[in-house]
C-alpha cells in the first residue's frame, strides 16, 4: 500500500510538472484539480498492472527457453480462434521470419496469420505470398487464414530524426489498425470478435517492429484487451552476437516485450535473455523437400 501511495504522488508531480512545462500556469492549475489527479493515477495503475503482466509472461517462459525447451509457450491449436501477427522488417529481417513461421507452424483451420510490411517492400511482399502459398499447398483443409496489411515505414535509410517523427506517428496510424481489425474472412464467422486482437505478436526489427510493439503496449493501457492478446515477442536477430542493436535497445530499456530471446549465447550471457540457438542455420539443417499435409510443422 505504502508503495502505492508513493507511486501515485509521484505520477501526480509529474503530471503537474508536465503541465506547467507544456503549457503554463492556467494548465497546470487544472492538472492539480482531481480530475487531473486521477486521470495520472489511472494510467499509471494501468501501466503498472501491463508491466506486471508481461513480467508474469517472462517468468512462466524464461526458464523452459534457457533450459532448452522448445515448446516453452502456451499450446493454443485448441482455442476456436488464434490470431498471429508478424512484422516483415525487409531484406535479411524478413528471411528470418519466414524462417521463424516455418519452424514454429502448426496447420489449425481456426487459425489466422496477419502480416504487417511497409510500404514499398515488395521483397516482404512476395515472400509472404511464397509462404502462403507453401501453406496452402502443404495443407489446405488446416491451412487458416491470412491477410496483409501494408503501412507507413517509422524510418527511411539515411532519414533524418526530426522528420522521422512524423513518420513514425503515421506508422503508429497504420499499426492501430492492424492491430485491432477484424480480417474479413472472419468478419462474419460465429468467432468473428475473437479475431479481433492478436494472441502473439513477432518481430525480429527494425525500427517498425518497435513502434508495433510500443503501440501494443498503448493499446493494452488505455483499452480493455484481454488477458491473453498483444503479447509481444521479440527475437534478436542473429547478427548481432556480442551486442543489441538499436531495436534490441530499445525493447530492452523499455521493457515492453513480453518475451525478448536472442540466437547467440554470448550475447545471452551478456544481457540475460534467453538463447533459442541460430534460427537460420537450424532452418538449413532441416530435411527437405517441404511439409507434408500429414506434418503439423512446417520443415
Amino acid at each position: 500500500m505504502t508503495t502505492w501511495l508513493g507511486l501515485s504522488a509521484l505520477a501526480s508531480l509529474f503530471w503537474i510538472a508536465a503541465a506547467y512545462h507544456y503549457s503554463g500556469v492556467v494548465a497546470a492549475g487544472w492538472a492539480i484539480t482531481i480530475p487531473g489527479v486521477l486521470v495520472a493515477q489511472v494510467i499509471l495503475f494501468r501501466v503498472i498492472l501491463v508491466c506486471r503482466r508481461s513480467s508474469s509472461v517472462r517468468a512462466q517462459l524464461e526458464p523452459g527457453l534457457m533450459s532448452g525447451k522448445k515448446d516453452a509457450g502456451p499450446d493454443l491449436s485448441q482455442l476456436p480462434a488464434v490470431s498471429y501477427l508478424y512484422v516483415l522488417g525487409s531484406g535479411g529481417h524478413t528471411t528470418e521470419m519466414i524462417a521463424i513461421i516455418k519452424q514454429s507452424f502448426k496447420a489449425n483451420k481456426n487459425q489466422h496469420r496477419r502480416y504487417i510490411i511497409t510500404d514499398g517492400d515488395t521483397h516482404s511482399l512476395n515472400q509472404s505470398k511464397a509462404l502462403e502459398n507453401l501453406i496452402r499447398a502443404s495443407c489446405p483443409d488446416d491451412a487458416g487464414t491470412h491477410d496483409t496489411l501494408m503501412v507507413t515505414r517509422a524510418r527511411a535509410v539515411h532519414q533524418s530524426f526530426i522528420t522521422s517523427v512524423f513518420t513514425s506517428a503515421k506508422s503508429a496510424l497504420d499499426i492501430i489498425a492492424a492491430l485491432t481489425a477484424v480480417p474479413s474472412q472472419r468478419r462474419y464467422g460465429p468467432d468473428s470478435a475473437l479475431f479481433k486482437w492478436p494472441h502473439v505478436i513477432v518481430t525480429n526489427g527494425p525500427g517498425t517492429g518497435f513502434i508495433v510493439g510500443l503501440v501494443a503496449f498503448a493499446l493494452k493501457v488505455v483499452c480493455r484487451v484481454p488477458k491473453d492478446r498483444l503479447k509481444v515477442v521479440f527475437v534478436e536477430t542473429w547478427a548481432r552476437d556480442n551486442k543489441l542493436g538499436l531495436t534490441g535497445k530499445l525493447f530492452n530499456m523499455t521493457g515492453i516485450a513480453d518475451l525478448f530471446v536472442v540466437q547467440s549465447p554470448l550475447l545471452a550471457k551478456a544481457v540475460g535473455k534467453p538463447n533459442i540457438g541460430n534460427i537460420n542455420f537450424r532452418y538449413a539443417q532441416l530435411p527437405r523437400p517441404g511439409p507434408t499435409a500429414s506434418n503439423d510443422k512446417m520443415e
